[in-house]
């Protein structure tokens, strides 16, 4: 990005300043409050992060460099496969992302997606080539910036006079040594060949053009430029540790097992079926007509069966080794291209304009689609395909012309759930294509003398196409399904075929014989493309008036410079708009995709503001500087369901802040913050349409008793959960997955965040080029917006009966929370003011330089943060957990006590500059239950399991290292590897149990480093 090599995590916003001003000398703003002054004084913690950061890591995306900062951690970005929206997000303190403010020069970016999860802001809308530096301002900001600043503000700063023209363009490509021996032998278990030996892939470019010039003789300046970025992925296949899903059970060492709720080759699951006015349930048969018998030589009702490759079906379910399609990085191609430019109208007043568009285009590659738990939920029995073991199974009789005791209602059709993968179609796709355009247009100056003025409108609009293909289609999978013999040729056909109603109809022939051929037509017959197009809006207006109010003589008498103050108002209107196509809409698609409703729904605020700075003292006997900090800010809230008419979201919150700031003497500034925060529901968390889809969360009530499916919590538990006496022991096994309820909800309040930072900046006058800054911060979130995750739900009811979490439970007619019929079965998931958040703990931030003589110069960066706490409270009224130290359940991703990134830069008398970055962070326990009085989480290990795969993550510490080299004035070479000793990810299996959130390829990829290194060379030029 830069010909120059430094590396800089500046500690505070004195050191930023202190650089500001000598490029501007008459005014500057640090992010966290909006006031210009000559002596800028923030009573908030700042870390600003310079362009040459990025180089160090080799970040093609942004979002890469900023999760590697101990106060960030892992949202969306390209390491997602199930749950992607093609956006990148960034979670400061780890209390979600949509609780992160995303500034570019100080101004608001747009809602990032109209997808679910995809509200929050999408930096990759952030021309990198031209970041200057980002400021990253820790605690709530609302008072200043307005709602969402709960965890804090990230500002990214651009270049502002670049006059020339510059070209950067960097090539890159992960490679593994693929050595993990316990990888390799769980694979050869599976019958499966481990990936071995030296791989790479993931090739990646990044190319960028950059160029500015003065305008009117230096009264201005416009600089534009132009991105293309692309990187072909990396799929979980590549990978030892990622070949296979693992799935861990009694057993300490997982085992490839996969996902058996969509398996390959086909499942069959039978539940009892009663015949009209009987109490017990149709035996089943074996294929001698006998009555099937369990153990204890009881007739069997119900049975799980899987089908084997000689065309027989066994006791037990099939699973499916989805991961090989799954990527562990996902495909991304990108063109960000625009301008900004100034133009000073008069000595006083500057106009000032940004443009900016950006297009990403990521393709979600995952697992063939098929049919899931109880999608399709029945076999005919006049089927010419079924073998004599299957129809006396399924129909309770050989005959392909009944009667069939089990067909109660004489229609040819029985109860008999089918699930299967149709890997015949190959993996799903779901390209996701967001488009911006995002425009900033205002007028600053003086109006009076001491009297300031910025006036400024700005529209963006993201618009989605999102094209799924390879989806099977409900209907004709249940006509493909129907096979029936064509009295023209003799050969199995669908029914629908040969009565004409669906001539094109294909029969779906290996479904039921693994060693049968099917017609080429039936991949097309099944897939039925869909398009999903959606768009976000934002259009903003504000001003604001500053003043020094010293030079109308308001000022303390002990200080020399007078109160500022600035009030200013803004108006912001913003809209989401989804239009999934007929197909999309009528729950068509399979595999869980449930339907995807339209929306319409829009929110307006308007806000007043204002904030101040008091300077108490200046220039005296231990108070070389003490001054007061202040900001209030009143926020109107109207939102409306455009599609329904509903109102929801209308409130008036106040948010305000106050601030610190004593240096008894230069070199040591004390600092302390308060501030009220609030974030209001958006647009999504009020009016997301009622859907239902999957988690990936066990049923432990499910299952066939006298089986090894049988269910693993005792009855008294389970009927907790809605299962009755009769149910239990013949629910269809749920395999990993559970249907789940989304939606939006009107009558949501704001989030409510008090917070708290005190801190101290030291730099020592009697040591050159130190500096030194540890702060403090808590941050406190009550009525967070939010849903209770359905493994958390399940498990609490389970262990406690409570009718907080009881109550979110839904079982089908048959006892599962598979059931897809109606009444559908769910666990709830939608939207609510749940409870609350809180997390506590220390940044360090430490900057050095030191003269080596004639060696050249050091530099040493580190920066750290040491949690205390990081508490969630899962809903009103219950307990709280303290997830420091620990993941999954209510904790879900790992929270790790400390984590820090140091980073040693020899700057060489030879032209060439070397960084070596170290990045650690702390070991963390996996939490195995959570005492339902006390709330205290017991781990793996506490509970004697410590020697199982996944019980503790160990700490983890990763090397950069990346050479500059300064050929000639305008041309410097740089190279470098992250993770430059191929560290393998921990293992977390994926089932059984299935942990809390999403995790891809065995591990938590995003947190860890998953692809192993990224090996890359870049040039720099520039005229």
């Amino acid at each position: 990005m830069s010909a120059n090599a430094a590396f800089a995590q500046q500690a505070d916003s004195k050191d930023v300043a202190a650089k500001a001003a000598e490029e501007a000398p008459e005014t500057i703003t640090v992010t966290g409050s909006r006031l210009t002054s000559k002596n800028v004084v923030s009573s908030s913690p700042v870390q600003t992060i310079t362009e040459q950061a990025f180089d160090v890591v080799g970040a093609v995306d942004t979002i890469d460099l900023l999760n590697t900062l101990p106060a960030f951690t892992r949202a969306q970005d390209t390491s997602f496969a199930n749950g992607a929206n093609g956006t990148s997000t960034l979670d400061l303190r780890g209390l979600g992302s949509i609780r992160t403010l995303v500034l570019m020069n100080g101004k608001r970016l747009p809602p990032g997606s109209p997808t679910p999860g995809g509200y929050p802001s999408d930096i990759n809308l952030i021309p990198a080539q031209l970041i200057q530096r980002v400021e990253v301002v820790t605690g709530g900001a609302s008072a200043v910036y307005g709602s969402d600043a709960v965890s804090g503000v990230a500002n990214f700063i651009m270049k502002r006079d670049f006059s020339g023209f510059e070209i950067d363009g960097l090539f890159g490509f992960n490679q593994s040594n693929n050595n993990s021996l316990d990888a390799q032998q769980r694979l050869i278990a599976a019958g499966i060949t481990p990936r071995t030996g030296s791989d790479t892939g993931n090739p990646t470019f990044d190319v960028s053009a950059v160029f500015g010039a003065s305008l009117g003789e230096g009264r201005g300046n416009v600089t534009g430029y132009i991105r293309y970025m692309r990187n072909d992925g990396l799929n979980q296949s590549e990978r030892d540790f990622s070949q296979c899903a693992l799935s861990l059970g009694a057993n300490p060492n997982p085992i490839c097992l996969g996902a058996p709720t969509g398996p390959f080759p086909t499942n069959f699951i039978l539940t009892p079926v009663l015949a009209p006015g009987a109490t017990t349930a149709i035996p089943l048969r074996n294929p001698d007509g006998s009555i099937l018998l369990d153990a204890n030589g009881n007739p069997r009702t119900s049975a799980a069966l899987a089908l084997q490759p000689d065309g027989s079906v066994r006791d037990g379910t099939n699973s499916f080794n989805f991961n090989p399609f799954n990527p562990l990085r996902r495909q991304v191609e990108r063109i960000n291209a625009g301008f900004s430019g100034y133009y000073n109208l008069t000595d006083s007043i500057e106009a000032y304009a940004e443009f900016g568009f950006t297009k990403s285009t990521s393709p979600q590659v995952i697992a063939p689609s098929g049919g899931f738990g109880s999608e399709i939920t029945r076999v005919n029995c006049d089927n010419p395909v079924l073998t004599v073991q299957m129809r006396q199974l399924f129909c309770g009789s050989a005959s392909l012309t009944g009667p069939w005791p089990r067909d109660v209602d004489n229609d040819r059709y029985v109860q008999a759930q089918v699930q299967r993968r149709f890997v015949e179609g190959g993996p799903r796709t779901d390209e996701r294509t967001l488009t911006n355009f995002r425009t900033v247009y205002g007028v600053k100056g003086d109006i009076a003398e001491n009297v300031k003025f910025d006036v400024f409108g700005q529209w963006s609009e993201t618009s989605l196409d999102r094209l799924q293909t390879n989806n099977v289609t409900r209907t004709p999978l249940l006509n493909a399904l129907d096979i029936v013999t064509d009295p023209a040729t003799g050969q199995p056909a669908c029914r629908v075929a040969v009565q004409g109603t669906d001539r094109n109809c294909v029969p779906f022939i290996t479904n039921y014989n693994p060693n049968g051929t099917n017609d080429p037509r039936l991949r097309a017959y099944l897939d039925t493309p869909t398009l999903t197009r959606g768009k976000t809006s934002q259009v903003m207006f504000g001003g604001t008036l500053q003043s020094d109010l010293g030079a109308f003589g308001i000022a303390s008498p002990w200080a020399e410079d007078g109160i500022s103050l600035l009030i200013g108002a803004e108006y912001r209107k913003e809209t989401l708009v989804t239009r999934p196509d007929a197909t999309a809409s009528s729950g068509q698609l399979l595999a869980g995709a449930g339907a995807l409703l339209p929306g319409d729904g829009e929110t307006q605020i308007t806000e007043f503001f204002a904030e101040t700075s008091i300077p108490l003292v200046q220039g005296r006997p231990f108070f070389d500087s003490l001054a007061l900090t202040g900001a209030v800010r009143r926020s109107e809230y109207k939102s409306r369901n455009n599609l329904t008419g509903v109102r929801g979201g209308e409130f008036a919150p106040v948010s305000y802040a106050l601030g610190i700031s004593w240096a008894p003497v230069k070199e040591l500034r004390l600092r302390g913050q308060y501030q009220r925060a609030i974030r209001a529901p958006n647009i999504l968390e009020l009016f997301l349409p009622v859907n239902t889809g999957l988690a990936n969360v066990a049923d432990p009530c499910s299952g066939f008793a006298g089986t090894n499916q049988a269910p693993t919590r005792p009855l008294s538990a389970c009927q907790r959960t809605g299962v009755s006496a009769a149910q239990y022991g013949a629910i269809p096994p749920s395999g990993a997955q559970v249907n789940i309820r989304t939606g939006g909800n009107p009558n949501l309040q704001p989030e409510v965040a008090d917070t708290v930072t005190l801190g101290a900046v030291f730099q020592p006058s009697f040591v050159s080029n130190l500096s030194i800054s540890l702060d403090y911060f808590n941050i406190r979130v009550k009525e967070a917006v939010g849903t209770v995750p359905a493994v958390f739900t399940i498990e609490r009811c389970l262990d406690s009966g409570a009718p907080e979490f009881c109550s979110l439970i839904n079982r089908g007619p048959d006892g599962s929370l598979t059931f897809r019929g109606e009444p559908p079965s769910f666990v709830d998931q939608r939207t609510q003011n749940i409870a609350g958040l809180s997390t506590s703990g220390i940044d360090a931030q430490i900057n050095y330089a030191h003269d080596i003589g004639g060696l050249g110069r050091l530099n040493w960066n580190y920066a750290a943060t040491y949690l205390f706490a990081f508490k969630t409270t899962p809903i009103a009224g219950g307990f709280t957990a303290n997830c420091v130290g620990k993941y999954d359940l209510q904790c879900e991703l790992p929270r790790f006590r400390y984590r820090h990134s140091l980073t040693t830069t020899w700057r060489t008398p030879w032209t060439v500059d070397i960084a070596l970055n170290w990045r650690y962070q702390s070991a963390v326990d996996r939490i195995l239950s959570i005492n339902p009085t006390t709330g205290v989480p017991v781990t793996w290990t506490e509970a004697g399991r410590g020697n199982f795969t996944g019980a503790r993550l160990n700490a983890e510490s990763y090397i950069d290292l990346t050479a500059f080299w300064t050929v000639t004035k305008g041309l410097q070479l740089r190279a470098g590897v992250r993770n430059l000793l191929d560290n393998d990810p921990p293992v977390v299996p994926q089932f059984n149990p299935a942990p809390s959130f999403t995790v891809e390829g065995n591990t938590v990829s995003g947190v860890y480093e998953a692809v192993g290194r990224f090996i890359f060379v870049g040039a720099n030029v520039s005229f």
